[in-house]
C-alpha cells in the first residue's frame, strides 16, 4: 500500500502533466491515508478549483490553513477561490493575510487586485496588478488585469499597451486580442479593431463576444452586412447574449428593416427586462415606423417610464429652489453627443451665445473618446465634467454636489442617454431639448422645447410626458462648419437633366419614402436621384437599396450612390451635384437640412403629425420656403416635380439660400438664446411662486 507522501508525490507528477483527475484522485487517496497532509490539502484545493469547483477548493484551503496558518501561499490560493465564486470582501481579507506574511508574492498582488475590481475599487485594484508587475515584470496574466481594469476606468491609452505585452509575452491570447480589440473600437480605431478581432476569432472561433465585438467594429465602419453575420454567430453560440440581440437589432434599423430590428429588441428585453438602454433602443426605432400610432407611440414611452423611470423618480426628492443672492442660475447640460456628432451642431451656438452675467453653465459630458469638437465645447462652459465612467447614481449625486438649478437633456432615448439620471431628480428643474424627436415619457422632465412648426399647439400636446415650451423663433440654432465651401450652380444647367437627393442616414429610407422618391423620379422625365451615407459604402447595403429601388421600377442608372467622405468640405461640396434636397419621413432630417441650406439645395418635406416629421417644416418656414413643406405624399411629389420644372426659381435659390439662412432666425444665435433664456428664467420663476 502506498504511503501518504507517494500518493502525494504521484498527484505532483499527475498535475504538472497535466492529468487533472488523476491528481485529484491521488490527493484524495493521501487524504484518506493523513488528513492533515497540507501540501495535499493544498494541491486538492488547487485542481478541484481548475477543475471548476471553487467552493470545494476553498473548503480544502480553510482546511489546511487550520493546520498552518503561517503559510502565505495558502491565503492566497483561498482569495483566488473565494474570488471565483464572488466572495471578494473575504478574499480580500485572505490575500491581505498573505501580504502580510509574504509582501512579495506577485500572485497574492494580483489576486488582492482581482478581489477589489468587483467591489469597483478600481484604482486600488490598478495599483495591486502594478505591484505584481514590479516583482514580476512578465506576468502575463496581471498585465492583462491591468489593461482590462484601466479600460473600465477608461483608460483606453494607457490600456492598451498592457495589451500589447500580454501579447507578447502570450502570442495570440485570445481574451487580450478581444479586450485589445475592444479597446480600440471604443477609441474610434474601428479599422484597427476590426484586424485585432478577425485574429481573435481565428483563436477563439466559437467564442461569442469575440463574434460580437467584431460586429461592432464592423457597423462602425458601416459595414452592415458583415456585423449582422457577426451578431448572428454570436447568437448562435449563446442565444442568450442580450447584447447581440441588441446590436443585431441596431444594424437592422442601419438597413430601414425596422420591423427586424424591433424583433431583436423584443429577444433582448425578454432575456434582460430591466435594461433601459435596450428599452430607449426600441423607442428609438419606433419612430421610424409609419405603420404605428402617435398615439400608440406616447404610450410606448409612458411604458418604459413606468418600468425604469418612475421606481426612481418616486424615491426621489426634487431639490427645492436654490436663492443665491447675486448669484447666477446654474444651468446644466447633458448628453453622450459633445463631440463630433449633430447635436454639437445646434448645442455649440447656445454655450457660445449665453449670458454669463446670468447663467453659470455646466456640461455634464458622457463622452469616452473626446475630440477637436469636445474640446471646443468645453471652453464655452464654465464647469466641464466628465461623466463617461460614472454611474446614474454617481453622476445625479455629482449634479446634487453642483447645486444645479436647471438640467437640460440632450438625448432623449437616443444611445448612450443618461435618462436614469434625470429619474432621479438630482435638478430642481429638467428639460429636454434638441437630440430626441419625442417626449421622455417621465414625470421627472418638466418641460420639452420645441416650436409652433414643429409641435402645432393642441396637436402633440397630449403626446408629451413634459410641458411643451414653444420658442417664437425656432426650437433650434445651427452653426455651418467655418471650412464650409461656396455653393455652385445648380447641377442641373449643366446636367441637362435635375438630380434630386438625400444624405440622410440610411435608417430612414423606410418604404414608404423609397417608394415616394420613386414616384418623383417617374414624374419628372431624365431625373437622377443621389443618395450618401456612410453604411452606403458597404457593398450589401449598397445593393440592398438599389433592389428596393428597382421593386419600385427605378433603374439602377437612376442613382448614384455615394458613402461616406473624409473631410467635412468635402462632404458639403456633394451637395453641388443635387438641385433638390428630398427630406425622408416619417423621421425627417435636422442637420442634413440645415446643410441642403447652407450649400444652397432647397428642400422639400412632407409634414406629420409628429416633431420627427415636422422639423423641416420649422426649418422651411423660417427661411420663408414654406411653400416647399406638403400635406401629403401626393403633395410631395407634386411639389417636388414643381420646383424641378422651375430652373429660373432653383437658379435663384441657389445664389440666395446661403445668405437667406444665415440671416433667418435658423442661424440666429442670439435671439433663440435670447429667447430660450427668457423661457428657462420664466419657468425658474415660477417654481419660486409655486
Amino acid at each position: 500500500m502506498k504511503s501518504a507522501e507517494e500518493a502525494f508525490h504521484e498527484a505532483v507528477c499527475a498535475f504538472q502533466e497535466g492529468h487533472l483527475e488523476r491528481a485529484r484522485s491521488l490527493c484524495e487517496n493521501a487524504l484518506e491515508i493523513s488528513p492533515e497532509l497540507v501540501g495535499a490539502l493544498n494541491l486538492f484545493g488547487i485542481v478541484t478549483h481548475r477543475l471548476g469547483n471553487p467552493e470545494e477548493a476553498v473548503r480544502a484551503f480553510r482546511r489546511a490553513l487550520e493546520i498552518s496558518p503561517g503559510l502565505a501561499h495558502l491565503h492566497s490560493n483561498l482569495g483566488n477561490s473565494l474570488n471565483q465564486v464572488g466572495r471578494n470582501a473575504e478574499a480580500e481579507q485572505a490575500l491581505r493575510e498573505s501580504l502580510r506574511l509574504l509582501e512579495t508574492s506577485p500572485d497574492a498582488w494580483n489576486n488582492l487586485g482581482n478581489a477589489l475590481r468587483p467591489q469597483t475599487r478600481r484604482e486600488e485594484a490598478a495599483e495591486c496588478y502594478r505591484r505584481a508587475l514590479g516583482l514580476r515584470p512578465d506576468y502575463s496574466e496581471a498585465h492583462l488585469n491591468l489593461a482590462d481594469t484601466l479600460a473600465e476606468m477608461g483608460e483606453l491609452e494607457a490600456a492598451i499597451p498592457h495589451y500589447e505585452e500580454t501579447l507578447r509575452l502570450v502570442p495570440g491570447h485570445p481574451d487580450a486580442l478581444n479586450n485589445l480589440g475592444s479597446a480600440l473600437e471604443a477609441k474610434g480605431l474601428h479599422a484597427n479593431a476590426e484586424e485585432v478581432l478577425r485574429l481573435a476569432v481565428a483563436r477563439a472561433p466559437t467564442h461569442p463576444r469575440t463574434h460580437y465585438n467584431l460586429g461592432v467594429a464592423l457597423v462602425q465602419q458601416g459595414k452592415c452586412g458583415q456585423a449582422i453575420r457577426s451578431f448572428e454567430t454570436a447568437l448562435k453560440f449563446d442565444p442568450n447574449f442580450v447584447e447581440a440581440h441588441d446590436h443585431l437589432g441596431s444594424t437592422f434599423s442601419l438597413q430601414a428593416r425596422h420591423q427586424e430590428a424591433v424583433e431583436c429588441y423584443v429577444e433582448a428585453l425578454l432575456r434582460d427586462p430591466a435594461n433601459a438602454a435596450i428599452h430607449s433602443n426600441l423607442l428609438f426605432v419606433l419612430n421610424y415606423l409609419d405603420n404605428i400610432s402617435s398615439a400608440d407611440l406616447f404610450r410606448e414611452h409612458l411604458r418604459w417610464a413606468e418600468k425604469h423611470a418612475e421606481p426612481l423618480s418616486s424615491k426621489a426628492a426634487r431639490p427645492g429652489r436654490r436663492d443665491r443672492q447675486g448669484d447666477r442660475v446654474r444651468v446644466g447640460y447633458i448628453s453622450p453627443d459633445f463631440r463630433s456628432h449633430s447635436v454639437a451642431f445646434f448645442i455649440e451656438p447656445i454655450l457660445a451665445a449665453h449670458d454669463r452675467s446670468r447663467f453659470e453653465i455646466f456640461c455634464y459630458s458622457d463622452v469616452g473618446c473626446p475630440d477637436a469638437v469636445t474640446a471646443r465645447l468645453s471652453a464655452l462652459a464654465d464647469c466641464w465634467r466628465r461623466i463617461e465612467v460614472l454611474s446614474d447614481e454617481a453622476v445625479s449625486e455629482l449634479i446634487r454636489a453642483d447645486e444645479l438649478d436647471i438640467l437640460i437633456d440632450l438625448a432623449g432615448h437616443t444611445a448612450g442617454n443618461r435618462l436614469l439620471v434625470l429619474a432621479r431628480r438630482p435638478a430642481a428643474l429638467q428639460v429636454t431639448w434638441i437630440g430626441y424627436p419625442n417626449t421622455t415619457g417621465m414625470s421627472a422632465v418638466d418641460l420639452r422645447i420645441t416650436d409652433a412648426w414643429a409641435d402645432p399647439p393642441t396637436m402633440t400636446d397630449q403626446l408629451h410626458a413634459e410641458r411643451l415650451v414653444r420658442l417664437p423663433s425656432g426650437f433650434s440654432c445651427y452653426q455651418p462648419p467655418k471650412d464650409s465651401p461656396d455653393p455652385v450652380p445648380p447641377p442641373a444647367l449643366r446636367n441637362g437633366f435635375v438630380t434630386f437627393g438625400s444624405f440622410n442616414n440610411t435608417a430612414k429610407l423606410v418604404p414608404g419614402v423609397i417608394e415616394a422618391w420613386s414616384r418623383i423620379l417617374q414624374r419628372v422625365p431624365s431625373s437622377r436621384l443621389v443618395l450618401k451615407a456612410r453604411q452606403l459604402a458597404d457593398p450589401e447595403t449598397h445593393e440592398f437599396f438599389l433592389r428596393r429601388f428597382e421593386a419600385c421600377g427605378i433603374s439602377s442608372d437612376q442613382l448614384q450612390i455615394h458613402g461616406p467622405t473624409e473631410a467635412t468640405p468635402e462632404h458639403l461640396a456633394r451637395y453641388g451635384e443635387i438641385d433638390i434636397a428630398l427630406d425622408p419621413f416619417p423621421f425627417g432630417g435636422a442637420t442634413t437640412t440645415c446643410e441642403a441650406l447652407w450649400m444652397g439645395a432647397p428642400v422639400v418635406t412632407l409634414a406629420g403629425e409628429r416633431h420627427a416629421s415636422r422639423v423641416g417644416c420649422s426649418l422651411l418656414n423660417r427661411v420663408g420656403l414654406s411653400d416647399l413643406v406638403a400635406d401629403s405624399v401626393e403633395g410631395l411629389v407634386e411639389t417636388a416635380a414643381s420646383l424641378a420644372e422651375d430652373l429660373d426659381r432653383l437658379s435663384r435659390l441657389r445664389g440666395e439660400l446661403r445668405e437667406r439662412t444665415r440671416s433667418s432666425t435658423v442661424m440666429d444665435a442670439a435671439k433663440v438664446t435670447l429667447e430660450f433664456e427668457a423661457a428657462l428664467l420664466d419657468e425658474w420663476a415660477r417654481i419660486g411662486r409655486a
